[in-house]
């Protein structure tokens, strides 16, 4: 008997079906067509997979009359197609690697398939045996169960054996269904033994298909269809997932058996299937993520109030609410989970319950996040039972089986389930979602099943309180009537009350008439919006799967700011993110940043929840939920998701405290007044003082001041200043302000501070005339030997002033002039670890000089030198610092004002090159995006102790975007050209760009991702001095 025989024999013709097969084979050899199915079925073999998928427009191409015949006669083409496949996958296939004896290959078919392609609502009798594409969501999937193919069976009495072959109607091919009765003996009576081992089974599995609901008319039901999964097709989608199929529409037959009636039970028998969106690998769908909107990311998060501006984008439709849009933003952030090796399971979704007052925009909240969450299930408190939302025992159709199926908060696994009127619910479902809520599984004991199913889902729910309208008067457990072993499990609770309030109702009244007065652009004023299906005609697409494509270079992050639909955000910033870029946004931070606790944020949360504590025994505060040991994990899972807004590896003590914030919020309507000496001063919701400190308008208000005092001082506004610096870098400078707040600086009286900028202005051109670098105190002793004397805190801070200007830059105790006879000067910075001989290039490229003795640098060191670029006098301020750790408080002053970087690492030092991303890292979190960077192997005079391959930093170049070149200090080789490189290219760059804003998000040009610009004059002119 020969194993892996083609199973559906024709019933055709024989010379038909061998021409058939003969055309088929040909289209599959032949490589001048779009698609080289050779080096396909070779890819086909080399993954173990046994279904070519054939592109129906290819064939038709080829051949017209087949490409219809195999859309209208399946059974005829389908099965000289496959055998066509069998004999190329038997010539292709390698005897020594690949073994393919006794497997079956199958044709899969995608493509447009213009009128067969339709929904499961308008399938009809004219389509039967047929091959159909449809969309739908999965809805039911049955257990993989062994379809017999052909069975052997032994007979002892006569020492022979039996083979049969079965085909049911769910088969290819025009053969007849066989009797599906068993061999028991032969035909002689005598007894047979079925041997297993010979026989060939077929995995087989039912599911069910509904229309997706969005594309069902209005006020009609989704409706369904059953398909047939053989074979390799089976476990390929999963209920929930929403799905292409293409398959042949079959009839079974007599639906009830024995009876009279016509009507005949149809299905699909699935040939190909196209996943749109599911949960592949325990996930959720994931959008792709181009190059520039990881830029974009990248460049958002680093904006002070990034957080602010990501909640604003939120929901910008819906007035006010601005705590709740917070919330709900983490907990589309999530925190971060814990499985400990002790079996310990702490959640890290966030759960939100909102009560309130009826038309406070509850619903609409849970609609946004509904269109918001890559995987959300909607369900309502009287629409849902206990099983309904967690798991039911069910009765399998076919099998008579018991089976479980999955409820809502199961389906929803890593995503979020929004349950609308939850206090409608009954006690006992309530009590159902207890378990899911905190030991986020689904564990069932029924009808002899007994399993625990994942259900890891955030829940968001909306309730009305127990009298219909919220009573101030009353305490809120009162008021919310729900138990506190359930009020414990969500993490924040928002009492949302309609207070009647003229200046607030009125701003309501007409953010709701702008809303009605609306119109979707290109759409006339008065014309009915017609309903759009988005139907998709080609099955598949181009491709098997979803690739990152490239994103058009002008597309922005930001929505044109609309007045009719944006009444959230602040008027005076006027910036909406956009929805796609706003999920773009949301998934990279909970997919790729998995922040840890620092000791300072880790000793805040322990401090908080001690002090919340004790208030609670205090017993004047009203609170909206229990104050247990999960208000403990709240406040972790809240910091953890602050931190991933901001896309920080590290929880800081800022994020603690923003999370406690929110928490207070929450718990008893307190609003947070960040103060300077960190004494927390807080004030009740809806008081006359501001809600909120917008970080944004602050930092505003604060450099508009300096750069009044820069014009004063003769300079320019300092356009590189923007509110870029990140949530890190404050942290880091916390200790800095509150000694700034201990002791300030005076303020210098603007006839002070002239004087003392002429008498600097003098002393340089005159007594330092010849040098290039000056101590402090002998400046200051020149300054005070001109006239009366300036205390030293007044010339401080003066000279602090002279250099926010530009008119004098300052380190470690000395100064240097900002000189006029030059056109432009660059900052640029040397960076890489200790003894990789920064020092030395610096001092060859200087000075022309090299030391064999070169010490560690101690703090930092700059040197200066100018070079002429097309005409034009360029003025290098090359700083240099220590590699070592001991030294990176210094980072934020020593990466200001730099449009260039030298990364250097030791090409003999094999662990210098392997820090360079972490350099690279820092140097991207604390400079200016725009930044031009090179990466320099320096000492290539050793060649002979090489331990980085040049190719190696070559390609490390270029994928992050940065020129390379290898040095050698001691030698001179390539020093010179590779400062004149870096120093050409920003020239090139300032002199053919113009200044981004850094609130601007950088779109890339001709492979570029900076811009930069010398400060200009007020008349445009470009300013001779100072640093761009």
């Amino acid at each position: 008997m020969a194993e892996g025989m083609a199973l559906d024999v024709p019933a055709l013709d024989d010379d038909l079906y061998r021409d058939r097969t003969r055309t088929f084979a040909e289209f599959l050899d032949d490589q001048s067509g779009a698609t080289d199915y050779r080096s396909a079925i070779r890819r086909m073999i080399a993954a173990d997979e046994r279904r070519l998928i054939v592109n129906v427009d290819d064939l038709r191409a080829y051949n017209r009359e087949y490409a219809t015949g195999l859309l209208d006669e399946p059974n005829d083409y389908l099965p000289p197609f496959e055998h066509a496949l069998q004999a190329l996958v038997e010539q292709l296939h390698d005897p020594l690697k690949d073994d393919i004896q006794g497997k079956l290959f199958h044709i899969g078919v995608r493509g447009s398939f213009g009128d067969n392609h339709v929904s499961t609502r308008m399938l009809r009798s004219t389509h039967l045996g047929k091959l159909m594409s449809l969309e739908g969501i999965v809805t039911r999937c049955s257990l993989v169960r062994p379809k017999i193919v052909k069975s052997v069976h032994y007979c002892d009495a006569t020492s022979r054996f039996h083979m049969r072959e079965y085909r049911d109607a769910t088969m290819y091919g025009s053969g007849p269904p066989t009797s599906s009765t068993y061999p028991t003996t032969d035909e002689s009576g005598n007894r047979l033994t079925t041997e297993y081992g010979l026989c060939t089974f077929r995995d087989h599995q039912m599911i069910s298909i509904q229309e997706m609901p969005e594309r069902a008319p209005p006020g009609q039901l989704p409706r369904s269809v059953d398909v047939v999964m053989d074979d390799d097709l089976v476990d390929k989608v999963k209920p929930g997932d929403r799905i292409q199929l293409v398959g042949m529409y079959k009839s079974l037959g007599n639906r009830v058996g024995q009876s009279t009636t016509s009507t005949f039970r149809t299905l699909m028998v699935g040939n190909y299937v196209f996943v749109l969106s599911n949960k592949a690998g325990g996930g959720i769908s994931q959008m792709p993520l181009s190059d520039l909107d990881i830029r974009n990311i990248n460049k958002i998060s680093r904006r002070r109030g990034v957080f602010d501006l990501l909640a604003e984008s939120l929901a910008p439709s819906i007035f006010g609410h601005e705590y709740l849009k917070k919330a709900v933003l983490l907990m589309l952030l999530g925190g971060q989970e814990k499985n400990l090796p002790n079996g310990t399971h702490i959640r890290g979704d966030i759960n939100i319950l909102m009560v309130g007052d009826p038309s406070t925009a509850k619903s609409q909240m849970l609609r946004f996040v509904l269109n918001m969450a890559p995987l959300a299930i909607a369900t309502t408190g009287r629409g849902s039972s206990g099983v309904g939302l967690t798991a039911a025992v069910t009765t399998d159709r076919e099998t008579g089986e018991r089976r479980l199926e999955a409820g809502a908060m199961v389906l929803a696994d890593r995503g979020v389930v929004c349950i609308d009127e939850f206090d409608k619910m009954s006690d006992v479902d309530r009590v159902a979602i207890h378990e899911v809520m905190e030991q986020q599984t689904v564990t069932i004991a029924k009808a002899g099943i007994h399993t625990t199913l994942n259900a890891r889902c955030s829940v968001i729910a909306a309730a009305n309180p127990i009298y219909g309208q919220y009573d101030v008067h009353k305490e809120p457990g009162r008021n919310i009537a729900l138990p506190d072993s359930l009020l414990s499990r969500f993490d924040l609770l928002f009492v949302i009350t309609d207070d009647i309030d003229e200046v607030r109702d009125r701003r309501i009244s007409e953010h709701v008439l702008r809303m009605h007065r609306y119109v979707q652009p290109g759409q006339p004023v008065g014309v009915p919006a017609k309903d759009s299906l988005d139907q998709v005609l080609d099955v598949g697409g181009a491709s098997e799967a979803p690739q990152p494509a490239e994103a058009p270079e002008d597309e922005s992050p930001f929505e044109r700011y609309n007045p009719l639909l944006h009444v959230g955000v602040d008027s005076n910033r006027a910036e909406v993110l956009s929805m796609t870029f706003l999920k773009k946004y949301l998934q990279y931070a909970k997919s790729r940043v998995a922040p840890v606790l620092s000791p300072g944020a880790a000793a805040w949360i322990s401090n908080v929840y001690a002090n919340l504590r004790n208030d609670e025994q205090g017993g004047n505060v009203r609170r909206t939920a229990p104050l247990t040991a999960r208000t403990l994990e709240t406040l972790i899972r809240l910091a953890t998701a602050y931190a991933k807004a901001r896309l920080s590896a590290t929880v800081e003590e800022q994020d603690a405290e923003a999370a406690e914030a929110l928490l207070r919020y929450a718990l008893f309507k307190e609003v947070m007044k960040p103060s300077r000496s960190k004494r927390q001063r807080t004030t009740r919701a809806g008081s006359q003082e501001s809600d909120e400190d917008d970080d944004d308008m602050a930092w505003d208000e604060e450099h508009e001041d300096q750069d009044e005092a820069d014009r004063q001082l003769g300079g320019q506004p300092s356009t590189a200043r923007a509110p870029t610096s990140t949530y890190g870098t404050r942290a880091a400078t916390r200790a800095a302000e509150q000694s700034a707040d201990v002791t300030q600086a005076p303020a210098v009286p603007m006839s002070e501070l002239q004087a003392f900028r002429a008498r600097v202005a003098q002393a340089l051109s005159s007594t330092f005339a010849d040098d290039e670098f000056v101590e402090l105190p002998a400046l200051l002793q020149a300054v005070n030997a001109a006239g009366p004397p300036f205390e030293m805190e007044v010339a401080r801070a003066a000279l602090d002033a002279m250099s926010e200007a530009n008119q004098i830059m300052l380190a470690d105790e000395a100064a240097m002039a900002a000189e006029s006879n030059y056109d432009y000067l660059f900052k640029v910075v040397l960076i890489g670890d200790s003894g990789t001989g920064k020092s030395n290039l610096l001092s060859r490229f200087t000075r022309n000089e090299f030391s064999l003795d070169s010490r560690s640098t101690i703090g930092v060191e700059f040197a200066t030198r100018s070079i002429n670029v097309d005409g034009k006098t360029i003025k290098a301020q090359i700083w240099d610092t220590a590699g070592q750790e001991r030294y990176r408080a210094i980072t934020s002053a020593y990466y200001r004002g730099a449009v260039g970087a030298l990364l250097v690492y030791d090409i003999a030092k094999h662990s210098t090159y392997v820090n360079v991303s972490r350099w690279l890292k820092e140097l991207r979190d604390h400079a200016d995006s725009n930044i031009v960077v090179m990466l320099v192997g320096n000492k290539s005079d050793l060649k002979h102790l090489r331990a980085v391959p040049t190719e190696e930093a070559k390609a490390f170049a270029a994928e992050n975007n940065l020129s390379f070149i290898e040095t050698s200090a001691l030698d001179a080789s390539n020093v010179e050209q590779a400062f004149q490189n870096i120093l050409t290219e920003i020239y090139h760059i300032v002199s053919n760009k113009a200044l981004q804003s850094s609130d601007d998000v950088i779109k890339p040009s001709g492979g570029e991702t900076i811009s930069v610009q010398p400060s200009t004059d007020d008349g445009g002119q470009t300013k001779k001095g100072g640093c761009c």
